[in-house]
């Protein structure tokens, strides 16, 4: 199990990604993304920053990996938005949450509700 200080982080982690894996794409849903990739950033450098607790440690690289993926298309957006770069966020978001779900076990783990 976790420390407190790792598992405060986790917390707030898998609280965004359960919010992210239940967000519906669509215009008004923009500034609820933005607010929950910030979070997830910010939750998975601190956790980054612990070091510590291996059985996260993957987890955590594989998460910040899909992050950046979304990041990269969403900054690569144009006005209007082409077909191939709108396909491009939702590739990346359906990684994003795919990859959540498969995280969040071992968060359970290390850091049970």
């Amino acid at each position: 199990m976790a420390n407190k200080s790792t598992c405060k982080h986790v917390d707030s982690l898998r609280t965004s990604l359960q919010d992210l894996n239940h967000l519906q794409l669509n215009p008004s849903s923009a500034s609820k993304l933005r607010t929950d990739l910030t979070n997830i950033e910010k939750q998975l450098a601190a956790l980054k920053s612990q070091g510590g607790n291996s059985a996260l440690s993957g987890q955590v690289k594989q998460l910040s990996t899909s992050v950046a993926k979304v990041k990269k298309a969403a900054n690569a957006l144009s006005t209007p938005p082409t077909r191939a770069q709108a396909t491009a966020v939702v590739t990346s978001l359906t990684e994003l949450k795919a990859q959540s779900k498969a995280a969040l076990p071992a968060m359970n783990a290390a850091c049970p509700k």
